[in-house]
């Protein structure tokens, strides 16, 4: 390939040596400096584009004047001289506008050109803006090459989101690319391997096989069209060989830099900024092996090249400022770590200089790149804290370290606002949830040694409720800034409208059967999120409070909590912090805020899934060890006397336990009666919710509710015409339970309205006329999707209309009510997927979207007639008062007569079903 390409040069040269001094001689540089640029050879290609140029110029050729000065600009950008590359784009892009006209390809090709010269200087927002501009001009293009040039800038577009983790939206703005160069290239073709190499880098983030099957396409395709030496061949391999690390295979990590270091060497010598990519990623593979001396020696050699290509100030050579910072950390030198993560905030940001590593950027929106900002700064506030407990033991050491994770916390804050993506954002959670563990422990070891307690058990509360729902908090903040900046009901409309569009293609993709069902569905998918994301920027930019509005998002205060609490209730925070193997817990009440910090037991996990399959399986020695094991954790000191109320704010994997079931006194017989038990629900009522300030939002303003109307619902059968929920039993009891309800409702003055049988519709409770309802029941089957929870539903009636008697969660959130209460009398509907950072997220969370104020809901599965039995002892003691009802007391009482009861006494029966709200 070497030699075939070196006699094609030879002959291109001579070729131009005797064609005349005209416009041809122009196309004959073009073509040779194409040539140069396809086998990587950028300085050459640059020489020859420039000479292009200047024909062109002097015959006033400006289409292909244009073209060759964008592709001398890209040579110029692949070799590292951003600002001469930015130039003579911006040159080409003048004389596009000024001979050639508004939207004509040469001004596209400018635009993507400066939008990968912005990508290559570490600037993805400004290269984000270059690449969209480019977009509808292709669009116009009729034929192949503007669909080609399309996909090209899809694909630019999806490196900008992969660059700055917005990875849902990077994954499909690749899907978008590669099912286009599919359909226009074939098999065996570079764009096409482009796109398997780019679609690698994004499952890199969370499945190393699936990568690593995209990068060996890559590399077999590049290997086929260009050879061994190529610039685009040692990047598959340099990217096979990331990959390899992730799985420990250190040799063959190696030996696939080696590959690509030796490409690099033979085609620019010693000093080409790509050689600190493989540096960089060889010094990681010897830190990973404890071999310290060449970790440190490639990272140094990484630096020393990014920093003559790219100068003191660009995110590579911040991020090798990192690495060379983590191995001094792990040696234990961590005045040396400090020193190095102080220099990558440096190197990250335009215009922060301090050296003094006791000083922090004062503005978190000042960074190149603010996710690579956010793992400095959690490094340089983990060093602070060894640098405390193994060398200087002073405060102020700690209170760096708190002081930066504060920093660090602001700028998630920052970044969420730059994630469209719901999945992304709940993504950057786990993250998140990692610092705010470390800042919690660092509160909590400040509040050891410091006078004011109680200002770092704050701040540990703060970050742990930060921690807790904070992508449903924006949503819901979200909604509120619409209402409360005028923006016009007809935009309202129009948005919900839109998001119950793409809903029903999000239900209909994730349902989907087959490869070109899903494919049509995603292409669907992409223009509506597409339209979104546009309607969303053109409503901030017309609308500036909203915006404001939009991401002011205050977590709730201890004042703020205690001013809502009543003086019987307290409530309880947890955080599980998962590395550091603790239990924190806040204990709020009216006048008192405590806090506890205790060990977690090691079998701590096992004691939760013994709980739950105990209860299920009725075993009754492994239910006493585990209700009573998990009690003793959850809560290590005595409440208060006054106390009679509990309001649970779960962490993690507590989102999924009844607390009432926990057992506070050890049992002293594993004979002792189902209805003898110690039990929680004997001792409290209690109550959940999924953060403090959500529950701070809900019920700040204390407004006393009188109930007047109840809507029940109960199909009873579920089969339809296609016979495709025959799956679902038939629920005869319902009927009997909402006819009581009915009955218990009429008596205490209510107005009351069923829906039975094939009368209970899915287009009944989303219409407008039950939105008037105080309270929703729903007697029906549920279902849950723990890995889309979007798929999760409740079952109405088959119906004949556009409905499909399936309400699933993605339509919850298109809705609006003002119910204050739904019971969803259903198995299972409490439950979800569990995400790190965000808790469970599944038919509640929709819910609580949706603005309905308290939720009933169950964790498994329970009988039909103990089922019925709890809903008619609930509705029989909330309606006793219907002005002035407690939910959670009902619920307790209705649980407390069915232990009475041996038959129903064990927790299967009625420890399922928990409230959400007071």
């Amino acid at each position: 390939m070497e030699t075939k390409f070196r006699l094609s040069f030879i002959f291109l040269i001579l070729s131009i040596q005797l064609i005349a001094q005209d416009n041809s001689m122009g196309k004959q540089y073009s073509a040779v400096a194409d040539t140069l640029f396809d086998a990587g050879k950028y300085e050459l290609a640059s020489g020859f584009y420039q000479k292009a140029v200047g024909v062109y110029q002097k015959s006033e050729s400006w289409n292909n004047l244009t073209h060759s000065q964008n592709r001398w600009a890209e040579s110029l950008s692949k070799q590292g001289k951003f600002d001469l590359a930015e130039q003579k784009a911006n040159e080409s892009l003048k004389i596009t506008e000024e001979k050639l006209g508004k939207e004509s390809k040469q001004e596209a090709d400018a635009y993507n050109t400066l939008g990968l010269i912005q990508l290559n200087k570490g600037r993805s927002d400004l290269a984000l803006e270059f690449f969209q501009k480019a977009i509808p001009i292709y669009g116009k293009m009729v034929g192949d090459n503007g669909l080609s040039d399309l996909a090209e800038t899809w694909s630019n577009i999806g490196l900008v989101y992969w660059n700055t983790d917005n990875s849902d939206l990077a994954l499909e703005y690749q899907l978008k690319a590669l099912a286009t160069r599919k359909k226009l290239f074939g098999k065996n073709n570079a764009s096409l391997a482009a796109s398997y190499n780019d679609l690698g880098l994004i499952y890199a983030n969370s499945n190393q096989k699936i990568a690593q099957k995209y990068y060996q396409k890559a590399l077999e395709i590049y290997e086929s069209v260009y050879g061994e030496n190529h610039p685009k061949t040692a990047f598959a391999y340099i990217n096979l060989a990331t990959t390899y690390r992730a799985e420990k295979e250190f040799t063959k990590s190696l030996d696939n830099y080696d590959k690509a270091l030796a490409i690099w060497r033979e085609l620019y010598g010693e000093d080409n900024p790509n050689q600190g990519f493989v540096y960089n990623g060889m010094g990681q593979v010897f830190a990973d092996q404890e071999n310290w001396v060449f970790a440190i020696r490639y990272h140094e050699q990484a630096l020393a090249l990014y920093k003559k290509t790219y100068g003191e100030k660009h995110p590579k050579v911040a991020n090798t400022y990192n690495q060379l910072g983590s191995t001094e950390s792990v040696m234990g030198n961590h005045s040396e770590a400090l020193d190095f993560f102080q220099k990558a905030l440096i190197a990250n940001s335009p215009s922060f200089t301090d050296n003094d590593i006791y000083q922090n950027s004062t503005k978190s929106t000042e960074f190149f790149s603010p996710t690579l900002a956010l793992a400095s700064l959690q490094l340089k506030a983990r060093s602070f804290e060894n640098y405390h407990y193994n060398k200087t033991l002073r405060f102020r050491d700690l209170e760096m370290a708190l002081s930066t994770l504060e920093l660090a916390d602001e700028l998630i804050g920052k970044i969420r606002q730059t994630r469209s993506s719901k999945k992304d954002k709940i993504a950057l959670g786990a993250t998140a949830s990692e610092i705010y563990e470390e800042a919690i422990r660092i509160c909590f070891a400040s509040s050891e040694v410091n006078l004011n307690r109680k200002f770092y058990w704050e701040k540990a509360f703060n970050f742990a409720e930060k921690n807790k729902s904070a992508v449903l908090l924006g949503a819901i903040s979200d909604t509120q800034a619409k209402s409360f900046a005028n923006i016009p009901d007809s935009l309202v409309e129009a948005e919900r409208e839109l998001k119950s569009e793409i809903s029903v293609f999000e239900q209909k993709r994730a349902e989907a059967t087959n490869t070109i069902e899903t494919e049509k569905y995603r292409e669907q998918l992409f223009a509506l999120n597409k339209k979104y994301a546009q309607f969303v920027t053109d409503l901030e930019s017309k609308f500036p409070e909203y915006f404001n509005l939009k991401y002011n998002v205050e977590t709730a205060g201890i004042p703020e909590i205690q001013a809502i609490l009543q003086k019987d209730e307290a409530m309880i925070s947890y955080f599980l912090a998962d590395n550091d193997r603790r239990v924190y817990g806040f204990i709020i009440t009216p006048k008192s805020f405590e806090t506890f910090n205790v060990s977690m037991h090691k079998n701590f996990e096992k004691f939760q899934i013994g709980l739950q399959n105990a209860i299920l399986y009725q075993a009754k020695k492994v239910f006493h060890l585990s209700a009573r094991k998990l009690f003793e954790q959850l809560f290590p000191q005595k409440l208060s006397n006054s106390t009679k109320k509990l309001l649970i704010i779960p962490s993690g994997s507590l989102g999924m336990i009844p607390f009432e079931v926990l057992l506070s006194k050890k049992v002293k017989s594993e004979n002792t009666s189902d209805s003898d038990l110690p039990y929680l629900v004997k001792d409290y009522i209690i109550s959940y919710h999924f953060s403090a300030t959500l529950f701070a939002q809900t019920f700040a303003e204390s407004k006393p509710v009188n109930l007047k109307k109840i809507a029940l619902f109960a199909p009873e059968t579920f089969s339809d015409n296609n016979g495709e929920r025959n799956y679902l039993n038939d629920l005869p009891g319902t009927k009997q339970e909402v006819e009581k309800i009915a009955e218990f409702s009429k008596k205490a003055g209510l107005e009351v309205t069923t829906f039975l049988n094939e009368n209970a519709q899915e287009t009944s409770i989303k219409s407008e006329i039950a939105k008037a309802y105080d309270i929703m029941h729903l007697a029906t089957h549920g279902t849950v999707n723990q890995t889309k929870p979007e798929l999760s539903r409740v079952y109405f009636a088959n119906s004949n209309d556009s409905e499909d008697g399936n309400l699933n969660a993605g339509e919850i959130y298109t809705m609006q009510t003002n119910w204050d209460l739904i019971v969803m009398s259903a198995c299972q509907t409490g439950l979800g997927e569990l995400t790190k950072g965000e808790g469970i997220i599944g038919l509640t969370r929709a819910w609580i979207y949706a603005g309905v104020r308290n939720i009933q809901s169950s964790y498994w599965t329970v009988s039909d007639e103990s089922t019925s039995l709890l809903m008619q002892e609930f509705y029989k003691n909330l309606l006793v008062d219907p002005q002035n009802p407690d939910y959670a007391k009902a619920l307790r009482l209705a649980k407390l007569k069915m232990i009475e009861n041996e038959q129903f006494a064990n927790p299967y029966y009625w420890g399922a079903f928990v409230l959400i709200g007071k």
